[in-house]
């Protein structure tokens, strides 16, 4: 679910997240990590793009390992309410597990990355992929591209009706603390808007991924050939 490398030609990392799944045999969190510190250290990058144009989704806290590198501040601004008596749609309540303390993300003083990163988003980064697209946002180097994030801000319970039907009911919302915004139904939105288009695809270009290295050599030029290991 995690890869990782540098764009030919370039010295921009490339991170593709497609899950935050919690399970401990995906190891998200540890290769999340790797990533960040291979492309931070190892190979000192003019840039990063952090992929999650597809990402299923899974637990926030699976990003703050790799968080407490590129950030260097405690961040907190989100957390989550549920519904606190369901015959009333409108009585929300905080959730018990799902707090602002246990979405924060707390940075590293000593490691922080100063140089542009590009996250992409789209329709198909849902639930934490919505997350990651809102909670990258915070760091001051982030610019979205893409299409807006799924919307699926929401805590749930799931059950089946058999034989045919598997059922998901979101039972509350998360919110952006300044203003206890709720997010549900509403994708974040790219700070630039472009997509693929059918004849970039049929030439094999990838008119997302080519807008986010615009921006960062724009802001952060190439450095001579000889620079990085192969």
């Amino acid at each position: 679910y995690v890869t990782w490398g540098i764009v030919d030609g370039t010295q921009i990392g490339y991170i593709y997240v497609a899950s935050w799944s919690w399970l401990s045999r995906h190891q998200i969190s540890e290769q999340f990590h790797e990533a960040i510190r291979a492309l931070m250290i190892d190979h000192d990058t003019t840039g990063m793009i952090i992929d999650m144009r597809f990402n299923m989704g899974g637990d926030m806290r699976e990003a703050h390992y790799g968080y407490a590198l590129l950030f260097n501040e405690t961040v907190q601004e989100v957390a989550f309410d549920i519904r606190g008596n369901p015959n009333d749609h409108l009585d929300m309540v905080p959730h018990p597990t799902h707090t602002a303390e246990a979405f924060t993300i707390h940075g590293v003083p000593t490691s922080f990355y100063d140089r542009p990163i590009a996250v992409l988003t789209g329709p198909g980064a849902v639930s934490n992929g919505d997350w990651e697209s809102l909670r990258t946002r915070f760091h001051p180097w982030v610019r979205t591209f893409g299409k807006p994030s799924n919307g699926a801000f929401t805590s749930s319970d799931s059950t089946t009706a058999e034989p045919f039907w598997w059922l998901t009911a979101a039972t509350g919302s998360g919110y952006l603390i300044e203003g206890h915004q709720y997010l549900a139904h509403t994708g974040v939105q790219p700070d630039e808007l472009v997509w693929l288009t059918r004849d970039d695809v049929a030439a094999g270009r990838d008119t997302v991924v080519e807008a986010a290295i615009r921006w960062i050599e724009g802001r952060y030029p190439r450095r001579p050939a000889g620079r990085l290991s192969p």
